[in-house]
């Protein structure tokens, strides 16, 4: 049997007084699309914070590749795993720059970047909107965008948190169809 990719052991989150995450056992698996639903309010977001290193349970063990997760393996993890939020944050300037900005990380030569970056955004059918201001997509564009960007950092694995929100039905059928 293939070994778990994350695994969860009694993890809880707990923000003031309130648990708002409690998983005793949770065993997420290499090669396999996961979805997760539940009630606004549920953890859903959390618990995918947690499963991208940006958050930390207050209590509980989170394992990634069998490795037991803590502040001395947290660049390894943020570099393999990246999460695109429901309400994507765009810095100021162009979508291209957006995208490109975590090639430019990864240390890709301007042509290169601006090449790959080109090749997220007709993936995303944005590629018209390269040079518009990113700030200023719609919500629907933003999300897609920040899709293509998710895309740019490499990463193993690709958390999504509300995928389809703001996007039309037409270009959710687009994506969906993505290779």
């Amino acid at each position: 049997m293939t070994e778990p990719l994350f695994s969860l052991e009694n993890v809880v989150k707990t923000f003031g007084s309130r648990d708002v995450l409690s998983i005793d056992r949770l065993d997420v698996f290499p090669g396999r699309f996961y979805l997760l639903q539940g009630r606004n309010g549920s953890g859903k977001t959390t618990l995918l914070k947690i499963l991208a290193f940006l958050d930390s349970p207050s209590s509980g063990q989170l394992l990634y590749k069998g490795a037991v997760m803590g502040q001395k393996n947290l660049a390894f993890g943020r570099s393999q795993v990246t999460w695109s939020p429901q309400f994507p944050v765009m810095f100021s300037g162009s979508l291209l720059y957006n995208v490109e900005f975590p090639l430019k990380l990864k240390g890709y030569d301007r042509l290169k970047r601006r090449q790959k970056a080109y090749e997220l955004l007709d993936l995303v059918s944005l590629t018209h909107l390269a040079d518009a201001s990113a700030p200023y997509l719609s919500g629907g564009e933003a999300q897609r965008a920040s899709l293509a960007r998710s895309l740019a950092t490499g990463a193993t694995v690709l958390l999504l948190d509300e995928p389809s929100a703001n996007i039309d039905a037409r270009s959710r059928e687009e994506l969906i169809s993505c290779p």
